[in-house]
């Protein structure tokens, strides 16, 4: 087997072995590369994908209320609110029942059968 056929098989094999994204933009790019050529391809590729994850960490780290969090923020001061509306209202109809239930025949009444009662 020539030289130049077993070059041409071994950058065949790794073209192969490449992950799909990558393989993809080195045939865009050079339809027909050489092994050093793939090499240098992959190194900026995975130099430029660095370069993008680190200004998504910096972007982040700027910004870290992120839009979860101020839904989800909404969302406890909405139920904050909500439990101390019913706990308002627990309170009063516990007040409203420690009072004594109203006579059924009215204040008048009730007032001249305690009278009555008496003497």
């Amino acid at each position: 087997m020539s030289a130049e056929t077993r070059t041409a098989l071994l950058d065949r094999q790794f073209m192969k072995s490449l992950p799909l994204t990558i393989h993809l933009c080195l045939l865009e790019s050079n339809p027909t590369p050489s092994l050093s050529d793939m090499h240098t391809f992959i190194q900026c590729y995975y130099a430029v994908n660095d370069l993008r994850d680190d200004n998504t960490v910096i972007a982040t780290v700027e910004n870290p209320v992120s839009a979860q969090q101020e839904e989800l923020h909404k969302s406890i001061c909405s139920l904050t609110a909500a439990v101390a509306a019913l706990s308002t209202e627990q309170q009063q109809i516990k007040s409203a029942l420690k009072q004594p239930p109203p006579s059924p025949l009215g204040v008048e009444a009730t007032e001249s059968l305690f009278q009555w009662l008496l003497f």
